[in-house]
């Protein structure tokens, strides 16, 4: 129960992951001077951190690590975004443009077989979640979500695909979950509501939430909602020291 810091450079470091398939390494991005890089760190806080980009000379944040570990993919933050791979391990290798149109995606998450990649995009006038082919991404899309979906999220076995919708008006913030039918074709069946609150989501193109590896439990992050206005009182707790002593005594 102690916390443990992981990078100590004096620059931001944002937007963590872990490395799959055993978490044993973090991956985040780095701000260096107006640009950015991804590096990825030994997750007990052991050696320093490697360079998983160089020179990209631009703003860019990791979006997932393949289930083989052998590929990066990140997005550019500036629009359009789209979605780049880098190969790990390959010093000095270029990025490749995985799928890159005038509307902007990101989000991007490969699903744990391999086979899929799941992204986010703006193409239809709203935010919704798709799915192509992997790593042949050009050979088929398909649209998921249905009125809206941002934050998409692979359950562990590859069955099941979570997204968020942001709350709107009235409308409190909601996960939804689509059932993926196994076979040699993708086939989502219909999102449902999985459950609904005022969960926060301060950027979208930022994943907001988590699942675990059951699919039963879900972190999220909880939005504060107070219609009342500014506080009208003050509070004040006399003998506070002596009522710690009562509690803690020397």
């Amino acid at each position: 129960e102690t916390l443990q810091r992981l990078t100590f450079d004096p620059g931001i470091n944002r937007g963590p992951l872990w490395s799959p398939p055993d978490g044993a390494r973090v991956v985040f991005t780095r701000a260096i001077d107006s640009t950015e890089e991804i590096f990825w760190q030994a997750a007990d806080g052991s050696g320093v951190p490697e360079a998983l980009t160089q020179d990209s000379g631009r703003q860019i944040f990791a979006n997932d690590i393949t289930p083989d570990g052998k590929n990066l993919l990140f997005m550019d933050v500036n629009p359009p975004r789209d979605i780049w791979q880098v190969p790990i391990g390959e010093p000095g290798a270029e990025p490749v443009a995985l799928i890159a149109t005038p509307a902007n995606e990101f989000s991007a998450q490969v699903s744990p077989d391999g086979r899929w990649l799941v992204y986010q995009s703006d193409e239809s006038g709203q935010a919704e979640i798709y799915v192509r082919p992997y790593p042949a991404v050009e050979t088929g899309r398909w649209q998921v979500s249905r009125g809206g979906g941002t934050r998409p999220r692979w359950s562990r076995d590859g069955r099941e695909l979570f997204f968020f919708i942001p709350a709107s008006g009235s409308a409190p913030s909601a996960v939804m979950v689509a059932a993926i039918e196994a076979g040699a074709t993708f086939t989502p069946g219909a999102p449902r509501t999985l459950f609904t609150g005022d969960f926060a989501a301060p950027n979208d193109s930022r994943q907001t939430y988590d699942v675990t590896a059951d699919g039963e439990r879900f972190l999220m992050i909880k939005a504060i909602v107070d219609d009342s206005g500014p506080p009208t009182q003050i509070v004040v707790v006399e003998n506070w020291f002596e009522e710690l002593q009562r509690l803690v005594p020397n």
